[in-house]
C-alpha cells in the first residue's frame, strides 16, 4: 500500500469542512479519521500487507498510514501525489513482493 490513509485523515476532516469539498471530492467523507467512517470499517484482508508512507505527505500521516497486522511499514521522504512512481518506492515494492520486506 503506498501513502494510504488506513486510520483515517485528519486533513479530510478539515477539508470537509469548507463548503462544498464534500460534493466535489466525492470519497471525503469516507475518509475522515472518525470512529465511524467507511476506512474504519474494511476489514483488514488475510494476507501479507506493507505500507509505504511519505514523510512529507500532507494528506496522509505516518502514523495514520499504519495497519493492524502489517508485516512492513516504511517511509519515505516523498509528499503524497506520485509517491508510487519514485524509483525507491518501486524498488521497495519489488523487494517486498519477493522477500516480504522492504529493505
Amino acid at each position: 500500500m503506498t501513502a494510504p490513509p488506513n486510520q483515517g485523515s485528519v486533513k479530510a476532516n478539515s477539508v470537509s469542512r469548507i463548503l462544498f469539498a464534500s460534493k466535489i471530492l466525492k470519497p471525503l467523507n469516507e475518509l475522515k479519521n472518525e470512529k465511524d467512517s467507511f476506512v474504519k470499517k474494511i476489514p483488514v484482508p488475510n494476507m501479507e500487507i506493507g505500507v509505504i508512507a511519505g514523510l512529507r505527505d500532507g494528506k496522509v500521516r505516518v502514523e495514520e498510514s499504519h495497519l493492524e497486522g502489517e508485516k512492513a511499514h516504511l517511509t519515505v521522504d516523498s509528499r503524497h501525489s506520485f509517491i508510487m512512481n519514485r524509483k525507491d518506492v518501486k524498488d521497495a515494492i519489488y523487494r517486498f513482493i519477493k522477500n516480504g520486506k522492504f529493505k
